[in-house]
């Protein structure tokens, strides 16, 4: 395909008319996502929750143009089922954002999108550390900090949308009861690794960079 020219900019989603209100739109997205987070759960032991956080922040709630055009909710560099789309991105480099350009993976669907992010992490030895703490997924998604996205805030960012739409409730029960329990401890807490000062999350998505798969 052709280079369309515009930044996949996840945390900037082109503005799309929505007849639902955003606390609407967003729960049908997460229950857009959720089956198939759970499936990649029972298949790969990726945390559901994880998962759905990553999608939201990655995709800007699916409203990103690579997840409305090409169903890649997660920003997944290289080629895909479909094909692959080239597409100006921005890493982080020394702690700066670099603007760039990449190829990222198209797919037919959303469900080969979330079973091919469910797959890239469990295989992948990359995200070794990550799967090594898959029973919790604050830590999991600690452990994605500066492996799968090069922005520093990127593990918060998630746990924070995790919180916020208390998505550990699409995990296993031990899951949910563990994190809820992490959330509670951690009140007043600002020194865990990883974890920032609790501080009311944004009703978007978080900023941050682009990634480097």
């Amino acid at each position: 395909p052709q280079d369309r020219g515009t930044a996949y900019r996840r945390h900037h989603p082109s503005p799309v008319p929505a007849p639902m209100s955003e606390t609407q739109a967003q729960q049908a997205f997460i229950s857009e996502v959720a089956p198939g987070a759970r499936a990649a759960q029972r298949r790969y032991g990726v945390p559901a929750a994880v998962t759905i956080a990553q999608a939201i922040d990655e995709s800007g709630w699916g409203q990103s143009e690579l997840a409305a055009q090409d169903h890649n909710l997660f920003g997944i560099k290289g080629t895909g089922p479909a094909g692959s789309v080239p597409l100006p991105t921005q890493e982080y480099v020394n702690g700066q954002p670099v603007s760039t350009s990449a190829a990222f993976r198209v797919y037919h669907n959303v469900a080969e999108s979330i079973d091919d992010h469910g797959r890239l992490l469990a295989r992948s030895g990359y995200y070794e550390q990550a799967m090594a703490d898959r029973q919790h997924p604050d830590r999991f998604a600690a452990a994605l900090t500066g492996v799968y996205a090069t922005d520093p805030n990127y593990g918060a960012s998630l746990i924070s949308l995790m919180r916020r739409y208390d998505l550990s409730r699409y995990g296993t029960p031990a899951q949910g009861q563990a994190e809820r329990a992490a959330a509670v401890s951690e009140q007043g807490n600002p020194s865990i690794p990883g974890i920032p000062a609790p501080s009311p999350p944004a009703a978007s998505p978080c900023s941050g960079s682009q990634l480097a798969r």
